[in-house]
């Protein structure tokens, strides 16, 4: 559904089945990325720990992490790691909105 809503608004999008294969993703497409939406429930790999990786790569790289697993009790790791956060499930409008906070 996200890739989906970002092509179907004029962005380009690439997509990953895990943690994995995104920083694999990543290394193929890194100068067209301005932008990393991951869940944070995947296979192989976290999503917040693929953050991590990600950010130790390119530490300007803006980061929103999708979720229904990060709360009140949790929502510290995004702001502490300064990644944004998306909690699930989310409409389309406020997918777009956070989008276009990040890129402007």
């Amino acid at each position: 559904m996200v890739v989906s809503v970002l092509r179907q608004n004029g962005y380009t999008a690439f997509e990953a089945e895990s943690g994995v294969a995104a920083l694999a993703e990543m290394q193929r497409h890194k100068a067209e990325i301005g932008l990393v939406l991951s869940d944070v429930v995947m296979p192989d790999m976290d999503g917040l720990t693929l953050a991590q990786q990600l950010r130790k790569q390119m530490p300007k790289l803006p980061i929103i992490l999708l979720s229904m697993h990060i709360n009140e009790d949790t929502h510290w790791v995004t702001e502490e790691s300064n990644f944004s956060f998306l909690p699930k499930p989310f409409e389309s409008k406020q997918l777009l909105e956070a989008v276009r906070s990040i890129l402007g």
